[in-house]
């Protein structure tokens, strides 16, 4: 069996090939593996439209992918073209949680079987929210900097000459989308006794408030936090959704999260709200431009903290990334019905059979 896996700087295709190796040999034999790793300069000057968030040059996917029965990535670029071009291609392993760099409609005319890595990366993601939380309200970075800077003079030990600000216990916390990692942020609140109100149109409420939240609309989430936590998932058609019309409902004192995605906020009325003291302030960890431009207003301003999109970076994320997409692909090939696949209405039309047959 053919497998081509590409990996990247961050979770290698010899990770990648670890844990798959682990969890087919009991079932196949005949294991044989290309690799490819893109480096941090491996940027294509191709523009795919067919797919997003992609790092890598199709090109040398499709120079590789033509034996191939196995096709397993994490960000590199599976186009229409890549999918078409591997004529015994029978399964696409992504190790993300959202395979929007793999064109999945093309997989699913072929009868081809996209497996994924949904929630890898959302308990980093949820420690880190709750990070960012405290560290905004309670201006944890900024007392750092007064003592580094040499400011504190004094063995006072109560004083506001020190940064500091508010408590996050007994506050309400809005949480909006509850999907794995809304929940786990939502567990982590509960040690800090906050009311938690959740907005996710697409989760019963039921399910909100068997976890001790209430749910709410958007406007009375907004209205009411004291502080609010995006965890959504939106098209791009969608940019800029989160715009000033939004945070002119929050309070004023109120501080905005944002760990999900960055075209989700309007970044421009974000940063005026934050001048006009729409808001009190805004921690983000992502943004509508990545890198961030940093001769932009938003490294000027004192009521943000900023972090270079790493809230689901943990030493944990590669190998757990791994090892959820290979237990799909090896379900899938003994027969199983995975758990974590993007395209179920293909399951039974195109059974995956070993040696063929």
């Amino acid at each position: 069996m053919k497998i081509l896996v590409v990996g990247d700087e961050f979770i290698s295709s010899k990770l990648l090939k670890k844990h798959l190796n682990d969890q087919l040999k009991p079932t196949v034999k005949d294991l044989e593996y290309d690799e490819i790793d893109f480096g941090p300069t491996d940027i294509t000057t191709m523009m795919y439209e067919d797919i997003d968030e992609y790092w890598g040059d199709a090109e040398l996917l499709i120079e590789k992918i033509v034996a191939c029965e196995i096709l397993l990535v994490i960000d590199a670029p599976v186009t229409r073209e890549v999918i078409e071009t591997g004529k015994n291609l029978r399964v696409i392993g992504c190790a993300r949680g959202g395979p929007v760099n793999v064109n999945v409609k093309e997989a699913t005319r072929r009868g081809i079987p996209v497996l994924n890595s949904p929630g890898r990366n959302a308990t980093a993601v949820a420690d880190f929210t709750i990070g960012l939380m405290l560290a905004l309200m309670r201006k944890i970075t900024k007392a750092e900097q007064f003592l580094r800077n040499g400011r504190w003079k004094r063995n006072k030990q109560d004083t506001f000459e020190k940064p500091s600000g508010p408590e996050l216990w007994g506050k309400k916390v809005g949480i909006m989308g509850f999907g794995q990692v809304g929940r786990k942020v939502a567990r982590r609140l509960v040690g800090f006794d906050v009311q938690i109100l959740v907005h996710d149109p697409y989760v019963p409420e039921n399910i909100i408030e068997s976890m001790g939240c209430t749910p709410a609309n958007l406007s009375k989430l907004l209205s009411e936090s004291d502080v609010v936590s995006l965890h959504l998932r939106l098209p791009h058609k969608k940019a800029g959704w989160f715009d000033l019309e939004k945070l002119k409902l929050m309070k004023k004192t109120a501080y905005l999260i944002n760990t999900s995605r960055g075209y989700v906020v309007d970044e421009g009325d974000l940063v005026k709200a934050l001048e006009e003291k729409v808001i009190r302030g805004a921690a983000l960890d992502v943004f509508e431009k990545e890198p961030i431009n940093i001769k932009g207003r938003l490294l000027e301003l004192d009521n943000v903290v900023l972090t270079p999109h790493v809230a689901g970076i943990s030493n944990e994320v590669p190998g757990r990334s791994c090892k959820i997409v290979a237990q799909q692909i090896t379900k899938y090939i003994s027969g199983e019905r995975p758990e974590h696949i993007v395209n179920p209405e293909i399951l039974g039309k195109n059974p995956f059979r070993l040696n063929g047959k």
